[in-house]
């Protein structure tokens, strides 16, 4: 059972590159992207060449791709939704041959479980052709559309239009996909410097444009390699799943991806609920017995303090610039920590009282405390009607991404991105401001109202599970 993998659009083709050429280093994780010819079971397509012209010059990652699956056209889509999903003839025949790109995938499996999209929610390509694009192959093809890694824009960057492309697309993303990963630009940023907050309290922007990213000592390319090392710890085969202290030992390359689809089934079982975010934090060195014990604690530890900088829509909005607090989630519905290291030195302690004649015992579990389990639990603050809302995952295996602990959830505070997100696009449209640009090529006030209703029926669905 396989995926094929779709990336569409600038952000789309060069973050699976960046993934794809990082799972080249680890022959057992590559497995899950490569088929026998060790050619890559997936597609990169954007509408203009420069792009996948830059990926050729790749020459590791070129003996990988398949040429006809290299997708290209020649305009673009000016960052505009309607342009893409709509289009006019070269959208339309580069939509048709990408549909007919993942048919010749599909039927070069055994079964195909379904499309894996990537792209990102504020250009034309990644958010409109990319989002036609998996439509026209559920439809024709009748594949499910299983994950989205869908790149969220910078909240005051990246393009006038990104309100609009981002509701158009994520209303109908939720009703096509099981589960929907967002990166969040600005949360990728705040974990590639622990000093963003204190570069950011002079100004009451984060810095986005890439001259301001390049002061700081950060560009795209380590924006993109970030966001493919959280991919990779999802996706990646691990040898043990755990729930709440229950393990079950996997079996090889076989673990997670006995049952290929166990990041949907530990995060979006629920149809309510589709949105999942993650943060990672790279452990320091595993290799002594002192370290051993104490480092994965520490690292747990600071995923709640990585999340305190990580800023939320509803305190970066119109009305209140410059007030920042980070993300505390509320409502917790389920939760995913993947360990990748060397697991086999760490502690767990089992502490009987010594004066009265009783040892000190160690268990040696290759696990994090329970008090630093019991911290993050409270942090998370999960809703009381889930009992157990952790799934662990263990890598003890070399891998291509060694020694990082991730962390990824499904909670109700994301209703309030989607509320500001609702509230920034309904403020161009009572000026009126860019709609001109979307009504000539074909979308309509009554498309703007479905993606609008949508999206609050993700809202209301969310607010119902967090009572």
């Amino acid at each position: 059972m396989s995926i094929v993998y779709l990336g569409v659009g600038q952000c789309g083709t060069q973050l699976l590159s960046s993934f794809l050429t990082q799972n080249l280093n680890d022959r057992r994780a590559s497995s899950y992207l490569l088929d026998d010819t060790n050619q890559f079971r997936g597609l990169l397509v954007d509408a203009e060449p420069k792009p996948i012209n830059r990926i050729l010059e790749n020459s590791c990652l070129k003996l990988h791709l398949r040429r006809n699956n290299l997708l290209c056209g020649r305009t673009g889509c000016g960052s505009n939704w309607a342009f893409g999903y709509f289009g006019h003839v070269e959208q339309g025949r580069l939509n048709k041959e990408a549909v007919e790109a993942v048919r010749r995938e599909c039927e070069k499996l055994d079964y195909c479980i379904g499309l894996c999209l990537v792209h990102s929610l504020a250009g034309g390509t990644g958010s409109g052709l990319g989002l036609r694009l998996v439509e026209d192959a559920v439809e024709e093809l009748d594949l499910c559309l299983r994950l989205t890694f869908s790149v969220t824009p910078h909240r005051y960057g990246d393009a006038p239009l990104q309100s609009y492309n981002s509701l158009l697309t994520l209303g109908r993303l939720t009703q096509l996909c099981e589960s929907v990963v967002l990166l969040q630009n600005d949360w990728l940023l705040t974990q590639l410097n622990c000093r963003l907050p204190r570069n950011w309290a002079a100004s009451s922007r984060p810095p986005t444009d890439p001259s301001a990213m390049a002061q700081m000592g950060i560009t795209v390319d380590e924006m993109n390699r970030l966001a493919a090392d959280q991919m990779m710890n999802l996706l990646a085969p691990c040898d043990e799943l755990a729930r709440d202290g229950d393990s079950v030992q996997a079996d090889g390359v076989r673990s997670v991806h006995a049952e290929p689809l166990a990041l949907n089934h530990s995060l979006t079982a629920l149809s309510e609920a589709r949105f999942i975010r993650v943060i990672s934090e790279r452990a320091r060195s595993l290799n002594s017995e002192k370290s051993s014990c104490t480092d994965w604690d520490h690292m747990q530890h600071l995923l709640p303090t990585k999340l305190r900088c990580c800023p939320i829509d509803a305190t970066w909005n119109l009305e209140k610039p410059g007030q920042r607090t980070g993300c505390r989630p509320l409502g917790t519905l389920t939760a995913l920590l993947v360990y990748r290291g060397r697991l086999t030195g760490l502690t767990n302690p089992r502490t009987r009282d010594s004066d009265d004649g009783r040892t000190k015992e160690r268990e040696r579990t290759g696990r994090p405390t329970s008090s630093s389990l019991q911290r993050l639990h409270d942090y998370m603050r999960p809703v009381r009607w889930n009992p157990s809302p952790f799934d662990h995952w263990y890598e003890s295996r070399p891998t291509a991404v060694e020694n990082s602990v991730t962390l990824a959830f499904n909670s109700c505070c994301i209703t309030e991105d989607l509320n500001c997100l609702l509230y920034r696009a309904q403020i161009r449209r009572n000026a009126k401001a860019y709609l001109h640009w979307y009504e000539k090529f074909g979308c309509t006030q009554d498309t703007f109202d479905a993606a609008v209703e949508q999206l609050r029926d993700v809202v209301r669905g969310y607010e119902d599970l967090a009572r």
